[in-house]
């Protein structure tokens, strides 16, 4: 989940900026002392190898997740041996990894187009989550409202979905998206309100 997480952002990251990761490879470390943790952190410091930890050394208990550029491989690789560090390769050509990403997304994209059903298992534009939440309203409007309740920095609307039946009931705020890294949370909010509406038909 976590790795699907952080390809969607570098997928999203790489549309905008058009930047290529041919040939980078995901590391994964299973922290094994407190010196690996420390010679770790030293090495996210280096700002020429351009390192992108995805998951940062912080404890023993966690592994820690790094994007290598192609151009640090044999440099990382050279320091991880000489510290005997071992690690193992979770991808080994992140764009081609992206690549399918996009290609799925792009799928995904075309069936919800096509007047096809919303595909819950999938990530989705900011765009396409709104319009399924205008559907939403329309087809559960005595349980679901949408609000604006703000807007972004970036001058944006941030909508929020109230399902309530009235009274005065304790209620339950969830949050997603956020941090603009994030991909996960707005799925499982997707997911979580579909979840709501659907079982609150069955308990009428």
């Amino acid at each position: 989940m976590m790795r699907g997480f952080w390809l969607l952002t570098l997928l999203l990251a790489a549309s905008h900026a058009e930047r290529l990761f041919i040939g980078d490879q995901v590391i994964r470390i299973n922290v094994e002392s407190e010196e690996q943790i420390k010679l770790l952190q030293a090495l996210e410091t280096r700002e020429e190898l351009e390192l992108d930890f995805w998951l940062s050394p912080v404890s023993m208990e966690l592994p820690v997740d790094i994007r290598v550029p192609s151009s640090s491989l044999s440099s990382v690789s050279e320091i991880l041996s000489a510290n005997n560090i071992a690690y193992s390769i979770l991808i080994n050509d992140l764009q081609e990894r992206l690549d399918e990403e996009k290609f799925e997304m792009m799928e995904n994209h075309i069936k919800e187009r096509s007047g096809k059903s919303f595909n819950f298992g999938a990530y989705h534009r900011l765009e396409t989550i709104y319009s399924w939440m205008d559907t939403l309203v329309s087809e559960y409007s005595t349980l679901v409202t949408k609000l604006e309740i703000g807007r972004s920095y970036e001058n944006r609307p941030m909508y929020v979905l109230k399902f309530s039946k009235g009274g005065n009931k304790p209620a339950i705020w969830i949050d997603t998206g956020i941090h603009s890294r994030e991909w996960v949370s707005q799925a499982t909010g997707v997911w979580t309100a579909n979840k709501v509406t659907s079982w609150s038909q069955r308990l009428n």
